[in-house]
């Protein structure tokens, strides 16, 4: 495989812009002449061409996983020649067996008493979590063994890995696909390799079921293309570039300032043949001076193709297209030295206002709260309820498969664990059985068909909503993110694994189990995201603090503080304050809790 070209402009930062776009190609409702086209009713309306290439690129995706994990399975090998490796493996197959065995057992139980938490699970939730431990300590074992092994083999698998790189350099040239897909995949199996090499990631995986998602990209060589160049049409792209004068025009309200300066219709081209035309907004745009790498069209599915009010209709997809460049590096801010310093404590709680997302408190004795508003919380209420309108549709529907007499045994004894995507599957295979009477297509598909049409709607009423509760709760972050970084020089946050949050571990405390399920809503990773995104624009230091004792240890007189549960708690000395309030005011660095390592 080729190596990498070096930047020619290292100290550029490389930016990437997304826009989401509205494509004219796609069309919500099926033409006549396309009812009946299954290819037609997935691709949204895309060009035959393009929806061919997005297939043939992930046929040679496949194709290079396939010779990744069979280079694995080679190294693998290599490695269960020593003794000592066969041994750590044959432990770890048994413990993960004992422990799958150990979960399912508990599972059967939980179905049986249709809880989580009763002492009768006490016994089997321990024996899982001891198989679990023991799990986790052969992989660590296996990990040791390995890697004291491996200086004796390293010769023979720098030759596999030699080996991979040729096989995938050849498969990925000889695909018929565009060549700048090529150095899409170039880099995509090469990232993916050393991710797993270093341990970082697994394998790469196969891309199976129905094609969900596009990336078409066009690739700048020689350095990239400025940013003033991609206004000029090419065989490539076409771009109108934003109306300044009507921006600046304020004899017009802002709505039409927007629409008139910055909607503009583009064109993307592929290979010079096919033209995706489009409407983008330039909400952002590049600085003067910089130069654009890659020219990326990303199309994800939303939701599947289906079945409307009696008509078939296309799948969803959402749109948007990403300008990698490098820009000039930016003049450093002016130094603020007047302004505080704060410290957020993250940590969200529903309240009446909505979701409190954490508290601040600064150096010049201002205590607030971050909020997410009560209105994305309803919406997102909404979408639960939605929600269980579709799991009752499913009961329902398999309801209905249930009393049917000459439902065959398999199906009647998998009905209890079926899905949605099950349940399709079946009436798929109901429609096409050749060995099905007409009397059981006609009964059996009946049933289906209305759940179909139902499931169908709710399903793509859901995808909307979420993508619009994505996009608002992101505005509102970036919208707090600036607010902040205006008022303070630095901003110090809790350095927490927020991965840790997401696990769902039985032996959370009952409050902390109702309060997680708003974590997906949440999302403190990107509200992280948005203040680390706009911090250098003015200069605004983030620093992550050690948060040991900052929720354990009064603020006002440093006692030990007793933790009941409650919001406000009390120290031993009468003091009470938020704990949240508490834990942010010692992650602002003024001092440091007594027996604690110092704040970092």
């Amino acid at each position: 495989m080729t190596r990498q070209s070096r930047r020619r402009r290292p100290d550029w930062p490389v930016k990437v812009y997304s826009y989401k776009i509205h494509p004219r190609w796609a069309q919500q409702w099926l033409m006549p002449g396309t009812r009946d086209d299954p290819e037609a009713l997935a691709s949204a309306g895309l060009p035959p061409a393009v929806w061919h290439e997005a297939q043939r690129i992930r046929e040679t995706w496949n194709a290079c996983v396939a010779l990744c994990e069979t280079n694995r399975a080679a190294y693998d090998a290599l490695q269960a020649q020593n003794d000592a490796v066969q041994a750590a493996q044959q432990e770890l197959d048994i413990a993960t067996h004992a422990m799958i065995a150990a979960r399912d057992v508990l599972k059967a139980a939980r179905g049986q008493l249709r809880t989580r938490r009763l002492p009768e699970l006490e016994p089997l939730t321990l024996t899982w979590h001891t198989a679990r431990t023991h799990v986790q300590e052969e992989r660590l074992h296996l990990k040791e063994v390995r890697q004291a092994y491996r200086p004796q083999i390293r010769e023979r698998a720098k030759a596999l890995r030699e080996s991979l790189k040729r096989d995938l350099y050849e498969t990925i040239q000889a695909a018929p696909i565009y060549w700048a897909h090529k150095l899409f995949l170039h880099d995509a199996t090469r990232e993916a390799m050393q991710a797993f090499y270093a341990g970082r990631a697994r394998i790469p995986t196969l891309h199976r079921g129905p094609l969900c998602k596009i990336l078409l990209q066009h690739h700048f060589m020689d350095g990239g293309l400025r940013i003033s160049q991609l206004f000029i049409p090419s065989t490539r792209y076409a771009f109108t570039a934003p109306d300044i004068g009507a921006i600046k025009d304020l004899s017009l309200s802002g709505r039409v300032r927007h629409r008139a300066g910055y909607k503009r219709q583009a064109c993307f081209r592929m290979a010079g043949r096919e033209d995706m035309h489009f409407w983008l907004t330039w909400h952002r745009v590049p600085a003067v001076g910089s130069y654009v790498k890659k020219l990326r069209l990303i199309g994800t599915q939303v939701a599947p193709a289906g079945v409307h009010k009696g008509h078939p209709v296309h799948a969803r997809w959402d749109w948007s297209l990403q300008l990698t460049v490098e820009e000039p590096p930016m003049s450093a801010p002016e130094p603020r030295p007047d302004l505080p310093s704060a410290g957020i404590d993250l940590n969200w709680r529903v309240t009446d206002l909505g979701i409190r997302l954490g508290v601040l408190a600064d150096t010049a004795g201002h205590v607030e709260a971050v909020y997410l508003p009560e209105r994305v919380r309803e919406r997102w209420k909404f979408i639960q309820e939605r929600q269980t309108d579709r799991d009752a549709a499913l009961e329902r529907a398999k309801d209905t498969l249930k009393h049917l007499d000459d439902l065959p045994a398999g199906w009647r004894r998998a009905l209890p664990m079926i899905r949605q995507a099950t349940l399709s599957a079946w009436l798929t295979r109901i429609e096409t059985d050749g060995a099905l009477t007409t009397e059981q297509r006609r009964v059996w598909g009946g049933a289906l068909r209305q759940w179909v049409h139902t499931d169908t709607e709710i399903r793509r009423e859901i995808a909307g909503l979420w993508g619009h509760i994505i996009r608002e709760r992101r505005a509102i972050y970036l919208q707090q993110a600036h607010k902040l970084c205006q008022r303070y020089r630095q901003i110090c946050l809790e350095d927490m694994d927020l991965r840790a949050l997401a696990r769902d571990d039985d032996d959370k405390d009952p409050v902390l189990r109702e309060a997680n399920k708003y974590r997906q809503l949440v999302s403190l990773s990107i509200w992280r995201q948005c203040l680390w995104l706009v911090a250098p624009k003015y200069g605004t230091e983030i620093v992550l603090r050690n948060p040991a004792g900052t929720t354990s240890t009064c603020w006002d007189c440093g006692a030990p503080v007793t933790q009941t549960g409650e919001v406000r708690l009390f120290c031993a000395n009468g003091h009470g304050r938020d704990q949240d309030e508490n834990a942010a005011m010692w992650l602002r660095g003024d001092k440091t809790p007594s027996g604690i390592k110092a704040l970092r």
